[in-house]
């Protein structure tokens, strides 16, 4: 029985808890490595998350440039008049020299409030895009022209405009002095992302 009890006195005292206390090597080892595991995954997550917020801000920045791009078209045409296509599709219905409108392009003009004749149209080319460096040959935009002036881009240099069209339907000479309707359709691309239709 002392036996036992100098046995019990020495794992239980203070001085035993003392030198029992602390993280073995392969404790610390185990721990580390999950640490390690946990930090590598939580990284990960952190890039992807970053990536995909900076592509979500491509795509808002191209569609709010797109949005007003058309908002500004749509301002000057419902104030515009004598609205036609310049070059007509085959197919599409008369666009000159009818009595109906009914076709599609993409160059679209008409006559603004000041008298002035605007053409908006599809552009090809860094120096009519305003854009720099190796895409500038390929750049697309939508371009406009007041009264036969050089024409100027209406859309920011990071958004691509794969394809404008102009759809213009309705009566080219109203008694009523209706205006026919235009819809205009346009396909945009933003770097680093599928070509987006807005």
């Amino acid at each position: 029985m002392a036996i036992l009890k100098f046995i019990y006195k020495r794992i239980f005292s203070s001085n035993a808890r003392a030198l029992r206390a602390g993280f073995t090597l392969i404790e610390l080892i185990v721990a580390v490595g999950l640490f390690a595991v946990v930090a590598t995954l939580s990284t990960g997550a952190l890039l992807i998350l970053s990536t995909s917020e900076r592509k979500t801000q491509y795509v808002q920045t191209s569609q709010d440039n797109i949005r007003f791009s058309i908002e500004s078209m749509a301002r000057e045409i419902r104030a515009g008049d004598a609205y036609e296509i310049p070059t007509p599709l085959t197919g599409l219905g008369v666009c000159a020299g009818g009595p109906t409108y009914n076709c599609s392009d993409t160059q679209f003009r008409f006559k603004n409030s000041s008298g002035l004749f605007v053409v908006y149209s599809l552009g090809t080319g860094g120096a009519v895009c305003h854009k720099t460096g190796p895409a500038a040959a390929s750049a697309r935009c939508i371009i406009k022209s007041v009264g036969g002036a050089t024409p100027e881009p209406i859309t920011a240099p990071e958004v691509s405009i794969q394809n404008v069209r102009f759809y213009l339907i309705g009566l080219a000479t109203d008694a009523q002095r209706l205006q026919p309707r235009v819809t205009i359709v346009i396909q945009a691309q933003t770097p680093g992302t599928d070509p987006l239709s807005s």
